[in-house]
Parts: structure tokens; C-alpha cells; sequence
């Protein structure tokens, strides 16, 4: 379990984790405060790791950073999410 400190965009923000009968941790989250330098936006996600660790490893690491840039780019949310990927 854990939780954001001090985080501008939001009040609170706190997460926990579950790894059930697999023999290692295939999930993952994301958490953004200020996403995009925004003091109003953030970036929330989680992760059904069944592609394995190094599947939830690229997407924790690249896919805000790839929605982002699309952002920048369309100025359109759904085209932008549907670019990231």
C-alpha cells in the first residue's frame, strides 16, 4: 500500500497491491500529479499485467509519456489515447 504526498491536482491519492497465486507481481500503476504541467490534471492508471512484467514495465514507463506527447500533438483526448498506444 502507498499514497501520494502532497499531490497539487488531487486531494488524496493512495494505492495497494495484490499479487494472488502468480510467482511474481504482474500488475502495475501509474500515478501523474500535474500531468502535462497542468496544477489541475493528472494521470491515473493501473495494469492487468497478463503479458508478463516486462509488458507492464514498457507501459508504466512509456504510456503517459506517449499519451502526452499525442496530446501536444492532436489536442484531441480520444485521438491522442488511441495514438499513444
Amino acid at each position: 500500500m502507498g499514497f501520494a504526498h502532497n499531490p497539487v491536482s488531487v486531494q488524496a491519492v493512495g494505492w495497494a497491491e495484490d499479487q494472488g497465486r502468480r510467482p511474481e507481481m504482474e500488475d502495475g500503476f501509474v500515478f501523474v500529479d500535474q500531468f502535462g504541467g497542468s496544477k489541475r490534471s493528472a494521470f491515473f492508471a493501473v495494469y492487468d499485467g497478463h503479458g508478463g512484467r516486462p509488458v507492464v514495465d514498457f507501459v508504466t514507463r512509456e504510456l503517459h509519456e506517449n499519451l502526452h506527447k499525442e496530446l501536444r500533438r492532436t489536442g484531441s483526448p480520444a485521438d491522442a489515447l488511441l495514438q499513444a498506444f
